[in-house]
């Protein structure tokens, strides 16, 4: 339980500061740390006494869409596919942004969590990118998300945290 906060400095320490996803390089914020799933990467904020405590958290998931995103011809199923999953673990629409990415744009729905609302869960799409980011955790650390998409560049060489 006490590691648990400094999981971000003794991974950052081991890998850097960058994942490499596919093709893409990734910034991991400071105080992350990630794991791999079986689709994609976690990247986790996790506080002091975790999980005996309910303190502010974040999670940032990195998976793949079957093909880039193009806006025209995917934005309306990637807002529908964001609604119904935001809806099915109760949560409500709160607003759309969008994040410039170098020449490029994120879209990103965020929803609130009726319940609680320090509890957010923000799905992004990345143009012209097989990206998609997955956001759950408190609202103070949705800022951070849209500086990890702004971080994204193209990465042609492989590297030991690829996919």
């Amino acid at each position: 339980m006490l590691p648990v906060p400094f999981l971000g400095r003794m991974w950052h320490s081991v890998h850097r500061d960058f994942i490499i996803y596919h093709k893409w390089k990734i910034r991991v914020p400071t105080t992350f740390y990630v794991r791999q799933g079986t689709h994609g990467h976690f990247l986790w904020k996790l506080p002091l006494g975790f999980p005996l405590r309910h303190d502010p958290y974040a999670l940032i998931g990195v998976s793949e869409l079957p093909h880039p995103f193009e806006y025209e011809e995917d934005y309306r199923r990637f807002t529908t596919g964001a609604d119904l999953a935001a809806q099915d673990q109760g949560y409500k629409f709160l607003s759309t942004q969008e994040v410039s990415i170098g020449k490029t744009l994120g879209y990103c729905h965020e929803y609130g969590l009726s319940r609680d609302p320090t509890k957010s869960f923000v799905q992004c799409a990345v143009e012209h990118t097989d990206l998609l980011f997955a956001y759950r955790g408190h609202t103070r650390y949705i800022p951070i998300l849209f500086s990890t998409l702004q971080s994204i560049s193209a990465q042609n060489a492989p590297a030991a945290q690829s996919k």
